[in-house]
């Protein structure tokens, strides 16, 4: 018997069970481990602050979506030992044949000085289930002052999630008639998004809007006292309400045990997905240092790959896939419209219609109604369709 052991039931990790459980025979065993039994539809956690997502409809049992066979177990993974092919996890020694770390990344608030005092009083935030249902009821009541959006650092997940907040919060204080009472800033690290023909749509769209964008401004210090947050060398930015957009590091557990580099990612190959510094070891979505966006298209074009490599792996083979650094990206700019990105490694924009040329339904780079729509839909896809295995709608995904 094989023992396959997958850090994580994400997005990554159950979309990859499935997919290995249709590649491998019967004398497989798939254990996925993870501290909680509710898998979370993260994509949702932005659009929960406006009402358009219930919290109960982005979370559902984790057992609703394994393949027949695969174990869960819950507990926190503690530490591995991938000399001894071991994993500590929920108190347990767990031996394995091959590891898969799909154990994302999570919102470093304490690294932001001051955010422990402001965080859920002055400041808030959509990247936790308890962050968005709290906000939720803060936009409700916030009828006048400064709505600063403010990214930390670099990397997060879903790099396109602070825009579109911010282009809905402009249109939800707009419909309530607050639109001259509330002023919205989005303050980045860097540029405002990394592909310039993209960034100068959304940046010709914010000043429509009356939306001010800061580049090059990195979050270091919240002031709750004065309402102030501050950069490393000085600047200040006033605020009456402030979304914060935390750093994110990855699992505490890799970090502790020396498998991942100083902000908790895992090294590996970018095409094959293989841990670089240790054997039988994979690792995909947002637990790794891939040059690529933190976001759901991105642990599902990975997935496959792993799945096929691993299936290989097992059954002797040395056939490989190769991961080409896909990845798709919404931008919701209303609550009508939106914008789909899509590239690679070779760092080219996509183009036209996708999944299928000439029909789509997404226009890729444009701003439309129909890819608002998809937006919506791509939940219930990905509850029905997507989580249990099925191949992301499009042809450039893994070779």
């Amino acid at each position: 018997m094989v023992n396959v052991l997958i850090l994580g039931a994400g997005t990554g990790g159950v979309i990859l069970a499935n997919k290995l459980a249709e590649r491998v025979e019967g004398d497989v065993n798939i254990t996925l481990i993870d501290r909680s039994t509710r898998h979370l539809y993260q994509p949702g956690f932005t659009l929960i602050p406006f009402g358009m997502y219930s919290v109960q409809g982005c979370t559902k049992p984790v057992v609703n979506f394994l393949p027949k066979g695969a174990g869960l177990l819950r507990g926190e993974v503690e530490r591995i030992n991938p000399e001894k092919m071991v994993v500590i996890a929920g108190g347990r020694k767990l031996t394995y044949d091959w590891l898969v770390i799909a154990t994302g990344c999570r919102p470093a608030f304490e690294e932001v000085t001051g955010l422990d005092r402001a965080l859920y009083r002055s400041a808030h935030e959509f990247y936790t289930l308890r962050g968005a249902r709290k906000l939720r009821q803060v936009l409700h009541g916030f009828t006048s002052g400064r709505l600063v959006v403010s990214i930390a650092d670099m990397p997060i997940k879903c790099p396109g999630a602070p825009l579109s907040f911010a282009f809905l919060a402009e249109e939800f204080f707009r419909r309530r008639g607050l639109g001259r009472e509330v002023e919205i800033m989005l303050t980045t690290p860097s540029e405002v998004f990394s592909k310039p023909e993209v960034a100068k749509t959304l940046e010709a769209l914010a000043e429509e809007r009356g939306i001010e964008l800061v580049s090059e401004f990195p979050l270091a210090e919240v002031d709750h006292g004065s309402k102030r947050i501050r950069s490393p060398s000085g600047e200040e930015v006033p605020y009456d309400l402030l979304v914060v957009v935390p750093p994110h590091m990855g699992s505490e557990a890799i970090i502790n045990s020396g498998m991942g580099d100083a902000m908790g990612y895992v090294g590996v190959d970018k095409h094959i997905l293989t841990a670089a510094d240790f054997e039988n070891v994979y690792a995909l979505g947002d637990a790794t240092n891939l040059p690529v966006s933190k976001a759901a298209s991105s642990a599902h074009f990975q997935a496959e790959v792993v799945a096929r490599n691993l299936a290989e792996d097992i059954a002797g083979s040395g056939i490989k896939a190769r991961y080409g650094g896909e990845t798709f990206c919404f931008i919701l700019t209303s609550f009508t419209e939106a914008m789909v990105v899509g590239f690679d490694y070779e760092n080219k924009l996509y183009q036209g219609k996708a999944p299928l040329p000439l029909l789509g339904p997404l226009s890729l780079n444009k701003i439309t109604r129909g890819n608002h729509i998809a937006k919506l839909l791509s939940r219930w896809l990905y509850w029905h369709l997507w989580l249990r295995g099925e191949s992301f709608p499009y042809t450039g995904g893994a070779e």
